[in-house]
């Protein structure tokens, strides 16, 4: 029998299949896509290790709104909470058309929440995107998780976090500074980011878009587009 979404109402596929797993932390499970990118097989195998019991992860759930159907990298789902899960790769982040798409995702209800990671930093930083989620979604992670994701990062890197964290209520955007080593030896401090959205946030920065579309009764991303930024 197939498992039901309380957010957004759509059934899932059947746990049998390995793009959705309902987590067992007697044994360990791997998704196996669909996947889009390395960056997606690489996060899939980590964050499996560290969910706890019962949550429900799956990859390329289809959210249908009123402006067009989307796929969302990763979604979790533990007491009636969904959070999506992007990975923006440089060769498939769609600039407007993701700001569009989540103001729609959140505006209609499809997610609770949406949470944005460079490529670049689940590359060179994944214990960091790991210990943000922790941080801002205790209730996906195991108690053990708990406990060692924060021994996975840098002290520097852990107190930045720590203090983004502290000041910023998520609205829309938290700008970090993780240090990356690239393969030539050379380290080097690096800008980096990762939006968190929120449906229950009235007045979140996603809000404003889904707002004017209903307002000029658009529709569409092109025209959105053409509207809102002329």
């Amino acid at each position: 029998m197939p498992i039901t979404c309380p957010t957004c109402h759509s059934p899932t596929v059947s746990e049998n299949m390995k793009s959705q797993i309902k987590i067992n932390e007697d044994y360990y499970q791997e998704l196996e896509g669909p996947f889009d990118s390395i960056i997606e097989i690489e996060f899939a195998r980590e964050i499996c290790k560290y969910l706890k019991e019962g949550v429900i992860i799956e990859t390329q759930r289809e959210l249908s709104t009123r402006l067009g159907n989307f796929r969302a990298d990763f979604s979790l789902l533990v007491d009636e909470k969904f959070l999506v899960i992007e990975l923006d790769g440089k060769e498939h982040h769609k600039g407007t058309r993701d700001l569009w798409r989540d103001a729609f995702i959140l505006g209609e209800k499809k997610s609770d929440y949406i949470i944005r990671f460079t490529g670049k930093d689940i590359v060179h930083n994944l214990g960091e995107c790991l210990y943000i989620l922790i941080e801002l979604h205790p209730e996906y992670f195991s108690n053990r998780s708990l406990k060692n994701i924060p021994n996975l990062l840098d002290g520097e890197n852990k107190a930045e976090i720590d203090k983004r964290l502290s000041e910023n209520e998520f609205g829309f955007l938290d700008l970090l500074c993780f240090e990356f080593m690239y393969t030539n030896d050379k380290l080097e401090r690096e800008r980096s980011y990762f939006e968190s959205k929120y449906e229950k946030q009235p007045n979140g920065h996603w809000k404003k878009y889904f707002d004017f579309a209903h307002n000029n009764n658009i529709f569409n991303i092109e025209q959105l587009n053409k509207k809102y930024f002329r």
